[in-house]
């Protein structure tokens, strides 16, 4: 008999965990497996599913292990081990070893959580099965029906007397952990934000120890200091225009930024220009001033492969005679919708500009682009207007905002005007004559 007690103490989990089959849930659809048997032997020729959809929602190649682990699983196979084995000896029979069929695991289960329910507890001693209990093993969350009358209030006697030796203010470190982890509640950021936060705050306090000592200056300070430490000029503020509104014709203020500003900051940011200018992309590979590649491309995939830039730079040039240093720069407007609110009610649409200048990868950054002007909230102006707007009304006001933002673009085009500018261009530098025209809208 001692041998036979030896031996179902040691269990053999193999055949449990290597064969077991999972109810289906919403997680895991139908039954799902994990063995290392193939799965191919429990697929019937009569299920919905075909042999490919079988094999992507059951096998272990595209589907490891459900969410528990094996830890779970061998404390679940034990505590099943155990409850027959105390099962077999209330009944007077020889404990059993091990499960070899786990075909009626899920009735063990049923039948612990009966006997659970039951209440089969007679001791008087409520702290001391309490103490017994363990509360959060599978198939044990709660404690047996006796005790929960007195569960709170002896769960809150342990835990203050848990708190006892404890100091009464935390540690430093906890303190402004537990801060953050408000403002990451409060703000809704993600755990990577949240390590880049400290990783910015390790770095910053190497950089300046005193950083973080006093009242933090604003924003706008900031900014100003900055652009003073670059040599910036004021090119890239915004400044303040009125046009007339429909229906009632009211004062409107639009920002707009000088377009010949926004092309200087598009010129001249490095992460744009890429090492030695190699993100501008001409028809021809070493020469700015031609308009026709030395070999024809295969495929046209980029902006300047087209006729129209030919056509166009064949235009601008013409009268100029052959040694003009004039190239055509043509210009691509994005729009893009954006909040000014934290509902999301209050909207506005920014118009941002992109040179012609970069090949295609170079464009799809985000840097490759700046915003030239903004356009007016139509539903926000018309509640302040006695008159109801119209559909065309908002058309009107759209083209009267478009005209007032484009008006320096439309000066330079129309008088043909151009500007000096030192390109770097296939290894050498090139004085040329930039050329400004509207390629297409981007929406």
């Amino acid at each position: 008999m001692e041998d036979d007690n030896n031996m179902s103490l040691e269990l053999d989990y193999s055949p449990i965990i290597s064969d077991m089959t999972l109810k289906p849930s919403n997680s895991l659809p139908k039954n799902t497996y994990f063995s290392h048997y193939p799965v191919e032997a429990n697929f019937s020729k009569e299920s919905p599913l075909s042999k490919a959809e079988f094999n992507q929602q059951t096998s272990p190649s595209t589907k490891l292990l459900p969410p528990i682990s094996l830890k779970a699983l061998l404390s679940y196979n034990q505590k099943m081990e155990q409850h027959c084995n105390e099962s077999h000896q209330s009944a007077g029979d020889e404990p059993a070893s091990s499960h070899d069929d786990t075909s009626d695991i899920w009735e063990l289960e049923d039948e612990v959580v009966d006997a659970y329910d039951l209440g089969n507890n007679d001791s008087d001693d409520d702290e001391s099965n309490l103490a017994g209990q363990q509360v959060g093993q599978p198939g044990n969350h709660n404690p047996p029906p006796n005790l929960l009358p007195k569960y709170l209030k002896n769960r809150l006697s342990r835990e203050n007397a848990n708190r006892e030796h404890l100091p009464e203010d935390p540690p430093k470190d906890v303190i402004v952990h537990m801060m953050m982890m408000q403002l990451q509640e409060k703000h809704g950021l993600s755990f990577a934000a949240v390590d880049d936060i400290y990783n910015w705050a390790n770095k910053a306090c190497k950089i300046h120890p005193d950083i973080f000592r006093g009242p933090p200056p604003s924003r706008e300070r900031m900014i100003m200091e900055y652009r003073n430490q670059l040599g910036m000029d004021d090119g890239f503020e915004f400044k303040e225009e009125v046009i007339n509104w429909l229906p009632d014709n009211k004062p409107v203020v639009q920002h707009v930024r000088p377009f010949i500003d926004c092309v200087y900051e598009l010129l001249t940011n490095k992460v744009v220009l890429g090492p030695n200018s190699c993100n501008i992309n001409l028809p021809h590979e070493s020469d700015p001033f031609k308009n026709k590649p030395s070999m024809p491309p295969k495929e046209v995939s980029e902006l300047h492969y087209g006729s129209w830039w030919r056509k166009t730079m064949k235009m601008k040039r013409k009268g100029c005679g052959k040694e003009s240093r004039r190239i055509t720069c043509p210009s691509i407007l994005e729009t893009d919708e954006t909040h000014t609110d934290t509902n999301g009610r209050l909207t506005v649409t920014t118009v941002n500009i992109k040179l012609g200048l970069y090949n295609n990868n170079t464009r799809k950054k985000e840097e490759a682009s700046t915003t030239w002007f903004y356009l007016p909230n139509d539903e926000s102006e018309a509640a302040h207007h006695e008159q109801k707007t119209e559909t065309f009304h908002k058309i009107q006001n759209l083209h009267s905002a478009l005209r007032n933002g484009m008006t320096d673009l439309k000066y330079l085009m129309d008088n043909d005007i151009g500007f000096e500018w030192d390109l770097f261009y296939g290894g050498k530098s090139h004085t040329v004559e930039l050329v400004f025209f509207h390629s297409f809208h981007h929406i």
